[in-house]
């Protein structure tokens, strides 16, 4: 078997390789960070929602609730 020019091409394709899953580790990290500080928002918004129910302060808007349900109706 004949080790050639294309060989080594594959040989340095793998070199660079490491470099790129690096970069995309880091997107993911990244993503994963984002995700878990929408979640954690998320969850703050529906605690303060029960807790307004709960105590009977919270407010639900009858305009724009029956504009959504007119608008759901008609589509």
């Amino acid at each position: 078997m004949r080790v050639g020019h294309s060989a080594n091409g594959v040989f340095n394709e793998g070199l660079t390789k490491p470099q790129d899953k690096k970069v995309e580790n880091t997107k993911v990290d990244e993503h994963i960070a984002a995700k878990k500080a929408s979640d954690e928002v998320a969850s703050n918004k529906v605690s303060d929602i029960k807790e307004a129910i709960k105590n009977g302060t919270y407010k639900v808007d009858m305009d724009a609730t029956a504009d959504k349900m007119a608008q759901s109706l008609l589509s």
